[in-house]
C-alpha cells in the first residue's frame, strides 16, 4: 500500500516540478536542440535566455565574445541575416555537449557560400545554461571563404570605405542587426556590379 501511495505522489509531483522549474526535465542534448530551434525561429529573447550571464562564444582562431551584451549582437546579426543552423551528431559527456553544425544565411549566400560547416563544436553548461560555446570552422569551409572573400573585401575597401569602416573594428566584424542590414545591402550591390 505504501508503495502505491509513493507512486501516486511521485506521479503528481513530477508535472508540478516541471511547472515550477521550467525545463528541468530537459537533457543537455534537448537543450542544444532547443537552442537550434530558437535560433532558426530568430527568437532573440529565447536564444538569450539559454545563455549564462558570463557566456563566452568563440569561433576558434577568429574571435571571442564575452557576456550577454556582446553575444546579443550576434543573435541580432543572425536574425537579420536569416541564419539557419543544422546541428547533428550530438554527444553528451558530463556538462559538455559536442556536435557538428552547418549554417546558412543571406550573408554567406551573397558572398557565394551555401553553407559554412563547423566541427568540432561544443557547449559547456552550468546550471542548465550555456556557459561556453565554441565552434571551429571546417578546413573545407575556411578554404571556400578564403577563395571568395579577398575580391569582395578589396571592392568594399576601394568603393565603399566609408560604409565599411563602422562594420569592422580592429579587423573584427561588429555584430548587430543594423550592421547586418548594411552588409546585406553592400553585398547585393557588389553582386550586381560583378554580374554586369
Amino acid at each position: 500500500m505504501k508503495t502505491i501511495i509513493k507512486c501516486h505522489v511521485y506521479i503528481l509531483l513530477v508535472p508540478l516540478l516541471n511547472f515550477i522549474v521550467p525545463g528541468c526535465s530537459l537533457s543537455l542534448g534537448d537543450r542544444v536542440k532547443t537552442y537550434e530551434e530558437a535560433h532558426n525561429n530568430h527568437d532573440i529573447d529565447k536564444t538569450m535566455s539559454l545563455y549564462a550571464n558570463d557566456i563566452t562564444f568563440e569561433i576558434v582562431g577568429s574571435w571571442m565574445k564575452s557576456g550577454k551584451e556582446q553575444v546579443r549582437g550576434l543573435a541580432e546579426w543572425d536574425a537579420a541575416t536569416n541564419s539557419q543552423m543544422f546541428i547533428s551528431e550530438i554527444y553528451v559527456s558530463g556538462d559538455t555537449v559536442t556536435f557538428k553544425l552547418k549554417e546558412g544565411n543571406d550573408w554567406f549566400a551573397l558572398i557565394g557560400i551555401d553553407f559554412m560547416y563547423y566541427e568540432p563544436c561544443s557547449m559547456i553548461f552550468s546550471d542548465g545554461l550555456i556557459k561556453e560555446l565554441k565552434a571551429e570552422v571546417s578546413e573545407e569551409s575556411r578554404k571556400a571563404f578564403q577563395e571568395v572573400w579577398p575580391p569582395i573585401y578589396q571592392w568594399l575597401s576601394e568603393e565603399r570605405s566609408e560604409e565599411l569602416s563602422p562594420l569592422i573594428f580592429e579587423r573584427e566584424f561588429v555584430y548587430n542587426a543594423a550592421n547586418a542590414k548594411t552588409w546585406l545591402s553592400l553585398l547585393k550591390e557588389y553582386r550586381q556590379k560583378a554580374n554586369e
